[in-house]
């Protein structure tokens, strides 16, 4: 994560803080639960206490329902998780399940989650403060707008300039494949910000091949669960020790391969369907697509992650036109919500099922880092 990126994360969690009254949620938690160990044996305290847990739960719901998973696994990296999840209730019912007729020894956890998160608000304010005042920017999306991005784990290209531009190409093919299948152009791919560690690439492309690449990606992660079930049998089997190596390839590789190939066909089928073949270029989209899917799904399983980023601008009155003419992004808003929804990504396996598809025109001897 870079100084940007980071900036942006910050930005957001300090303003759900402020927009959704947390820490003030809790602190009217600590001072209903003294009440309750003040007089114990008090039905209306009790009651109130469990009314203001609940609204706090709700809250805490409210606000991490607009976090994406790429959000999400950015504030877990670092450390917000406890301060900004659910974790703080089930935390609270934990210490009551554990205490139930010792409300003090919960009271004392609370005072303790509530400074804990006070003091976490407050280094995320003053690195906030800190990166302003060295004049770095937050990576923005803005209103009506969306970009895609695409983090490349290092061990996919091994450090190498021409591993990362080998990569550079599959993603860039990628794009093309569903840009051409979707809108029936070439558009331009602008490059909108690039992050460092592993480096992260957000394009700014139309909403409908984002929405496209999108739908390929959660192709993937469920074509992945299924070969993970797979691999788990396969590995379940070579314990056994009762097939050879050659049987073992007979038994699960090829059939791995046959199925991946099968699924991928089946996929094409079905966008090129839904779309229509573009004219004179029906085999190429479909050939390019079948390479976009296989790349995308390889590298998923490598490590590679996507997240998609939009601002819907303001709502506006009057009638469809005036809204969608306002806000050209609206019509797609459920489409691009619930496939930011489903962008939960795997760790990156060691050994990976999915062999990586040779890029069009690739030398059989570049000098590209080997994948397995």
């Amino acid at each position: 994560m870079n100084a940007n990126h980071l900036k942006t994360v910050l930005i957001r969690l300090n303003h759900d803080d402020e927009e959704y009254g947390i820490q003030r949620s809790l602190q009217k938690l600590q001072s209903l639960l003294q009440n309750v160990v003040n007089q114990p044996q008090d039905a209306a305290t009790q009651q109130a206490f469990a009314a203001a847990l609940e609204s706090t739960k709700s809250d805490i719901a409210a606000m991490t329902s607009w976090y994406s998973p790429a959000l999400t696994s950015e504030i877990k990296r670092i450390g917000g998780e406890p301060f900004f999840s659910n974790a703080m209730v089930e935390r609270i019912h934990s210490q009551l399940s554990i205490n139930a007729i010792t409300p003090a020894v919960v009271l004392n956890d609370l005072n303790q989650l509530f400074s804990d998160r006070a003091a976490f608000i407050q280094h995320l304010a003053g690195t906030l403060a800190g990166l302003s005042a060295l004049g770095v920017e937050e990576n923005t999306v803005g209103e009506g707008e969306a970009e895609i991005g695409f983090r490349i784990p290092r061990q996919l290209f091994e450090n190498q300039l021409d591993g990362l531009i080998s990569e550079l190409r599959a993603i860039r093919l990628i794009i093309i494949a569903f840009s051409e299948n979707a809108t029936g152009t070439l558009e331009p791919v602008e490059v909108r910000s690039i992050s460092t560690s592993d480096p992260i690439f957000f394009f700014n492309l139309s909403v409908e091949t984002i929405i496209a690449i999108g739908g390929g990606i959660t192709w993937c992660l469920e074509t992945w669960k299924q070969l993970e079930d797979i691999r788990n049998v396969r590995a379940q089997t070579k314990k056994l020790e009762i097939h050879s190596e050659n049987e073992m390839k007979t038994l699960f590789d090829d059939k791995i391969a046959k199925r991946i190939d099968d699924a991928v066909a089946a996929k094409v089928a079905q966008l090129t369907e839904s779309q229509g073949d573009i004219p004179g270029r029906g085999h190429e989209v479909r050939n390019a697509l079948s390479i976009a899917l296989k790349s995308l799904l390889g590298r998923i399983e490598r490590g590679m992650t996507v997240e998609i980023r939009y601002l819907p601008a303001p709502d506006v009155d009057g009638d469809e036109a005036a809204k969608e003419e306002a806000d050209p992004l609206n019509k797609f808003r459920t489409n691009l919500e619930e496939i930011t929804d489903q962008l939960l990504f795997p760790e990156a396996n060691p050994s990976p099922l999915v062999k990586l598809p040779k890029l069009p025109n690739e030398e059989p001897d570049s000098p590209n880092p080997k994948k397995a």
